[in-house]
Parts: structure tokens; sequence; C-alpha cells
């Protein structure tokens, strides 16, 4: 599974509020693997997206 499949999944999990399980069955993933990429591509972004941004000027 790509990066942009991997973020894909985890966006549509936080818009539609699906299960894992349910997420699992979308893309014919086991749900633990589902639910473990799901929870990196989070980490990744919260990590992303707590460093202050400075504008350039």
């Amino acid at each position: 599974m790509g990066l942009e499949e991997r973020v894909l999944l985890t966006l549509e999990f936080w818009r539609e509020y699906r299960t894992y399980f349910h997420m699992g069955n979308s893309t014919l993933q086991p749900r633990i693997r589902s639910e473990r990429l799901m929870q990196a591509i989070q980490f990744n972004l919260q990590e992303i997206y707590s460093k202050p941004y400075y504008p350039p000027g």
C-alpha cells in the first residue's frame, strides 16, 4: 500500500468515523493492519502540525 493510499485511508477514517473493521474491508486489508497503518499516518501528521509555523518575511 503506497503512501497516498495510506493517507487517503486515514482521511476517510477521520471524515466518516468508520471502524477499523470497515476500513480494512474496503481496502481488503486485515483490521489490525489498517489500524496500524492509520496510527502511523496519524502520528506523522501530528508531528508535522505540532511544529510552529513561521511565515517567511
